[in-house]
């Protein structure tokens, strides 16, 4: 499956196996509000989050073919990358974290209600004034093949600010594990865009 965010705020569905379009996900709160960031969870498909362009973020159910909840006080402007994941301590609770172009990171909580549908359970800063320009985002799942016992259990999210890269732990702990100063060369020309592989 292929999904494209557009600008009047839908989330075009393709099957690549039949070049068959579905019915697109619409929301009355998102029209004409344009689809900047999406991200789909690997470990459970069914979950697809969008970031949007006056700050909203977005939990979608793609088998239902619905809009979950939108978190419509979220950023301040843009939303230029999202990722989304589900805890390994607490399989209700789906979590995205988002952030601005000029810096700021926001981490949202969703938890299934026990009669209405998602609820929003945290919306809070990562990071609110330290980073400068954070162009890129991204996690470090389990692997399917690759183990790492130490690792295996956390998830990771690694950000890219033009001053630094910061590796965050998420889920059981909140917890800055790391940072790295970027190059003063690299601060002035090369947006940073970072990755997690195995080696």
């Amino acid at each position: 499956m292929v999904y494209i965010g557009t600008s009047l705020g839908t989330i075009r569905c393709f099957n690549l196996n039949n070049q068959f379009e579905y019915d697109a996900l619409t929301n009355q709160n998102l029209r004409g509000n344009k689809v900047t960031a999406i991200d789909v969870s690997r470990h459970q498909p069914d979950f697809l989050v969008t970031g949007h362009k006056q700050g909203q973020v977005a939990l979608w159910d793609i088998s239902k073919q619905r809009c979950l909840k939108v978190v419509k006080q979220c950023h301040d402007s843009e939303v230029v990358n999202i990722c989304v994941y589900l805890s390994y301590e607490n399989k209700s609770r789906v979590f995205t974290i988002s952030n601005e172009d000029s810096g700021p990171v926001k981490l949202v909580s969703f938890s299934k209600g026990a009669v209405k549908g998602y609820n929003v359970i945290q919306n809070d800063y990562l990071f609110k004034q330290r980073l400068y320009c954070t162009p890129s985002l991204t996690f470090r799942m389990q692997h399917p093949i690759y183990k790492f016992p130490n690792f295996d259990n956390l998830i990771v999210c690694a950000i890219g600010s033009l001053d630094e890269i910061v590796l965050v732990e998420l889920d059981p702990y909140i917890d800055e594990m790391h940072s790295f100063d970027r190059p003063r060369f690299c601060r002035e020309h090369v947006p940073p865009y970072v990755d997690f592989g195995h080696g």
